[in-house]
């Protein structure tokens, strides 16, 4: 008797179900992650990398801008106010970055800059330590009632200087209080140089001329337009 053949059709695999791909992070979760990438360089005292980091932060989450800039102004503080001081090959290397901070508002970035610049470019120094002081930075008022005193890289101008001094000698700025003179008015007024927008747009200005054409394209922009430098 011939013997049947029974066949078994082994039961086609049924493929597991597809694993559901994870939500895209939230902007929260992205900033986040930047913010700690920035900690980690500063911890490892990658100072450049460091402020670029912080830089892109601010440009690339405006709603945690706040952070960004906070972070910036007391990392830029620590550096101008160490012992060993910011040598010029180093100041050099950061300017880039100092700038850009400075446009910002960072006050301390601007206050690196008019130091920094003092003896080198005078005007420009004037010009930053102008901008800090729009800011109320007492420092930086002390610092352009000096310049001006002492005509340093801006005509002399007595009411000016003493008007700055004053200020600062009114928020406890124990330079500016010596250095006004006896007798002087403390309700001076400004004349010539004052500290305003147009101080603060000249820094930034010179700011864009001293950095070659491709260079200056990579300056963030300010209050919405970007000056103009000639030839650019």
């Amino acid at each position: 008797v011939p013997q049947k053949r029974v066949v078994v059709v082994a039961p086609t695999p049924v493929p597991p179900p597809p694993i559901p791909e994870p939500p895209p992070p939230t902007r929260q979760e992205l900033a986040k992650k930047a913010r700690e990438e920035a900690e980690a360089l500063e911890a490892r005292q990658a100072t450049r990398e460091a402020l670029q980091a912080w830089l892109a932060f601010v440009r690339n989450y405006n709603e945690f801008a706040d952070v960004g800039k906070a972070s910036l102004q007391l990392m830029i503080e620590r550096l101008r106010t160490r012992p060993s001081g910011v040598s010029g090959s180093e100041f050099d290397k950061l300017r880039p970055e100092i700038t850009q901070a400075a446009q910002l508002d960072i006050v301390a970035a601007m206050l690196l800059l008019g130091e920094q610049l003092r003896k080198s470019d005078p005007p420009a120094s004037f010009n930053w330590f102008c901008a800090a002081a729009e800011k109320g930075n007492a420092q930086a008022m002390t610092e352009a009632g000096l310049m001006i005193f002492s005509a340093d890289g801006v005509p002399r101008d007595d009411g000016a200087a003493i008007y700055y001094l004053q200020r600062a000698a009114d928020v406890g700025e124990k330079r500016a209080s010596a250095a006004l003179p006896r007798g002087s008015d403390p309700r001076a007024r400004q004349q010539g140089r004052t500290c305003d927008r147009t101080d603060s747009a000249g820094a930034i200005a010179g700011a864009h001329q001293r950095f070659p054409p491709r260079d200056r394209r990579r300056l963030p922009r300010i209050q919405g337009r970007a000056p103009r430098a000639p030839g650019s």
